[in-house]
C-alpha cells in the first residue's frame, strides 16, 4: 500500500507541474524496493506514468520495458490486473477478455 501511495504522490505532483518533487518521490520509491518483487513492480509501472507525464521518454521506455524482470514476476498481481493503473506496458498483463 505504502508504495501504492507514493507512486500516486509523484504522479500528483507530475500533473501539478511539481516535476523536481515528482522525480525525487519516484527516484526514492524505486529505491526503496525489494528486487523482484511485487512491489518493484507497482513502483516501475508508477514510476513509468510519472515519467511519462513529465515527457521524459526515456526513463519511461525503461520503467515499462516488455523484458522488466519485476513486471513479468508480478503477473496477476500487478496494478493493471487490479485496475488500480493505466494499460499494461505492450506485451504485458493478462490477455483480454473472451467475448
Amino acid at each position: 500500500m505504502k508504495v501504492h501511495l507514493a507512486g500516486r504522490l509523484a504522479l500528483v505532483y507530475a500533473e501539478s507541474g511539481r516535476t523536481e518533487d515528482a522525480v525525487k518521490v519516484t527516484q526514492a520509491l524505486l529505491a526503496s524496493v525489494p528486487p523482484g518483487s511485487v512491489a518493484e513492480a507497482t513502483a516501475q509501472l508508477d514510476a513509468g506514468q510519472v515519467y511519462r507525464q513529465l515527457g521524459m521518454t526515456e526513463e519511461a521506455l525503461k520503467a515499462f520495458r516488455p523484458g522488466n524482470r519485476a513486471v513479468r514476476q508480478a503477473g496477476a498481481s500487478a496494478p493493471w490486473a487490479r485496475g488500480t493503473a493505466g494499460p499494461p506496458p505492450r506485451g504485458e498483463g493478462p490477455p483480454p477478455p473472451r467475448p
